[in-house]
């Protein structure tokens, strides 16, 4: 699997909003899990990597706080979050049915490698 720095985020890692606070904590526990150096550049990479996965997961979590969340209508949410770990190799694409999924990843530097599956389907006619 080839990761390899897209782009850096204007916020950086660590700093300006919550939410690249937290981005940037989540890729450093991955960097630690792997056993790499924990300079910034390989959280910046393992952070575009990962940049679909996050954008759902905090999605997920915002609408499961929610009284209305019903986790049975949406138990494949979680199984859609460890496919997006797919989208760190750069060259894949990602194809689903599931609009909501591609809504929830909408800001995500990878949205445009999310298709849903008649988008793919006008591409290859």
């Amino acid at each position: 699997l080839r990761i390899k720095l897209v782009k850096k985020r204007q916020c950086g890692s660590g700093s300006g909003s919550d939410g690249s606070i937290l981005q940037g904590i989540r890729a450093s526990s991955v960097v630690s899990k792997l056993g790499i150096d924990m300079k910034l550049e390989n959280r910046l990479r393992i952070e575009d990597a990962l940049d679909a996965q996050y954008h759902h997961d905090v999605s997920m979590r915002i609408k499961a706080r929610s009284a209305d969340f019903n986790f049975k209508k949406n138990s494949t949410a979680w199984l859609d979050s460890s496919q997006l770990v797919y989208l760190a190799e750069p060259t894949f694409i990602f194809v689903t049915a599931d609009e909501r999924l591609v809504r929830d990843t909408k800001g995500s530097s990878q949205a445009g490698r999310i298709l849903l599956l008649r988008e793919f389907l006008s591409l290859a006619s």
